[in-house]
């Protein structure tokens, strides 16, 4: 079944990401136009093209790694033992006991 989450994610986000690309302006730009000045906007125009901004961004994907990498060591015992009893619930509603479960590759690799 995680397996099965995993792959609707993977399926869908792009969908979504890509919409929501998409959508953006017709949403945003009204939005952006009622609520900031014209030079509000340029200044909000200038720190996004800045080169500390760009910088900023590229270390995007380094920081989530990192909190992430954190966050999952934080949280792992206290949401572990709650995803195993969601497993064998899962597993119960659909009729799986132990035996039909399956069996790991031998050597432990799947």
């Amino acid at each position: 079944l995680q397996d099965e989450a995993r792959k609707y994610v993977e399926e869908t986000f792009p969908i979504v990401r890509d919409r929501a690309r998409a959508l953006a302006p017709d949403a945003l730009v009204p939005l952006l136009e009622d609520k900031l000045s014209e030079a509000e906007l340029q200044e909000v125009l200038a720190v996004l093209q800045s080169p500390a901004w760009r910088k900023y961004q590229q270390l995007a994907p380094e920081m989530q790694r990192a909190l992430g990498e954190k966050l999952v060591a934080d949280v792992k015992p206290q949401l572990e033992p709650r995803l195993k009893a969601l497993d064998r619930t899962m597993a119960g509603k659909l009729g799986m006991t132990d035996t039909a479960a399956p069996a790991a590759a031998p050597g432990g690799t799947k």
